[in-house]
């Protein structure tokens, strides 16, 4: 998805929140993941901030899974499957 010309934004609306899944979809082109049950009336705010061009991450586990895809040696992102042994 991130190698075509013009990416399409990519927001994924999810209950799961587990590290690897919030991972494996940011290392896949993702810009946002939102945890149902925490947008209440931001929705349309951070949808549109999504388009913008930032990148948000409003889920419990979003530090962790930042952690497995930003590794402190500096190495490439990775699926969290591969991170993780899954």
């Amino acid at each position: 998805m991130t190698a075509l010309p013009r990416p399409p934004v990519v927001v994924a609306i999810s209950a799961e929140t587990s590290i690897a899944t919030v991972a494996d979809l940011v290392a896949a082109g993702a810009v946002g993941y939102l945890a149902k049950g925490r947008l209440g009336d931001t929705l349309p705010e951070l949808l549109s901030r999504c388009v913008a061009g930032e990148v948000v991450l409003a889920a419990p586990t979003a530090a962790a899974a930042l952690r497995i895809l930003l590794p402190r040696d500096g190495a490439a992102l990775v699926p969290a499957a591969a991170a993780t042994g899954r």
